[in-house]
């Protein structure tokens, strides 16, 4: 199993934002007995389509991290389009998630941007000069620092808070997330990750987390290496290109860990082996192969993380109702919610 850091750094003078460098990876053995792909899926999968794309996705460029941005895209799918019959239009709170949000700050963005990474959480853990910073020079304002982190009661507000992106108590620098899978191949559901991960960070627990923070809960979430990871770690099986487009068939986005990044599968080129992400550095679908190389960086793709949503309850909480208080030091939740090893730090 193995932590991924994403991180995002700006190419100079491009006009968009470019992968950039993965800092650590980090290995450890598994001490634990391997969960099966057949535990994972508690419900049967509703077909919404075949082939192509999903339509009315919200979108964004980069904020604040490649993987809140990815799952601000996810869940703002979500938001706009509800999923197998139900609505969730809370996931993204204050509003519709917006489409094609790129570029500085403006009233204009504020719904989707906020939801990934609000202004307590930039103050907070990025330390930039003022929110918004994100166009024009670059995003070197701060970008892979640590160490600028203040003290705040404030509490958690938005999936880049959740996620631990930034947070240097659990040592990420600025624009840095973590998370794990299975090098082998094998199913590492959510739970898994919570009994067995001790107090390492999670950026898949922070995702739950953020879900029920907004008054809805997860089915199924989990994360898998994809097929062409795991034969080139000689073993077989992982996540496969048919398991992928049954999610997009599905109507469930799929968030696709990069060696160093993290992006949003949102599609599918049936009969080829092509595959339609947003990449979080425009707003703009772009296309990889399967278990290909990313260019400008060279990414390599790893990992597929899958989320399903469980019905709402009918009466939704406002965003937040649920929330509990963090400190920085530790990051420790307060109240009895099951959490990675009962803790954030």
């Amino acid at each position: 199993m193995r932590l991924l850091p994403c991180f995002l750094s700006r190419r100079c003078g491009a006009g968009l934002f470019a992968g950039g460098l993965l800092l650590t990876l980090v290995s450890s053995v598994r001490a634990f007995d391997p969960y099966s792909s057949g535990a994972t899926w508690p419900g049967s999968v509703q077909t919404a389509q075949i082939g192509g794309s999903l339509d009315n996705t919200a979108s964004s460029d980069w904020w604040y991290g490649c993987a809140p941005t990815s799952v601000g895209m996810l869940l703002g799918y979500y938001d706009r389009n509800g999923y197998n019959g139900y609505a969730y239009d809370n996931l993204i709170p204050g509003g519709v998630a917006e489409v094609g949000v790129s570029g500085q700050w403006s009233a204009d963005s504020a719904i989707l941007r906020r939801a990934i990474a609000s202004e307590g959480h930039q103050r907070d853990f990025y330390n930039a000069a003022t929110y918004g910073y994100n166009t024009g020079g670059g995003i070197g304002y701060g970008f892979g620092e640590s160490g600028d982190d203040l003290s705040t009661n404030r509490s958690f507000d938005c999936i880049a808070d959740f996620m631990l992106t930034s947070q240097d108590s659990v040592g990420h620098p600025n624009g840095g997330t973590t998370f794990a899978w299975d090098m082998g191949g094998l199913v590492y559901p959510v739970d898994a990750i919570r009994e067995y991960r001790g107090q390492s960070p999670s950026g898949l627990c922070g995702i739950e987390d953020y879900i029920e923070w907004t008054g809805y809960s997860v089915a199924s979430l989990y994360t898998e290496s994809i097929d062409s990871y795991v034969a080139a770690n000689g073993h077989s099986g992982g996540f496969t290109l048919l398991d992928y487009e049954a999610e997009i068939d599905a109507g469930r986005p799929v968030l696709l860990g990069l060696n160093g990044h993290m992006v949003l599968g949102v599609g599918y080129d049936e009969g080829t082996d092509l595959i339609e992400i947003y990449d979080t550095w425009d707003t703009e679908t772009h296309t990889m192969e399967w278990g290909g190389i990313y260019s400008p960086d060279e990414y390599e793709m790893v990992f597929a993380s899958v989320l399903e949503l469980a019905p709402p309850n009918v009466s939704v909480p406002e965003a937040g109702a649920s929330a509990l208080l963090f400190g920085l030091v530790g990051m420790l939740w307060t109240g009895a919610r099951r959490r990675c090893a009962s803790n954030r730090g």
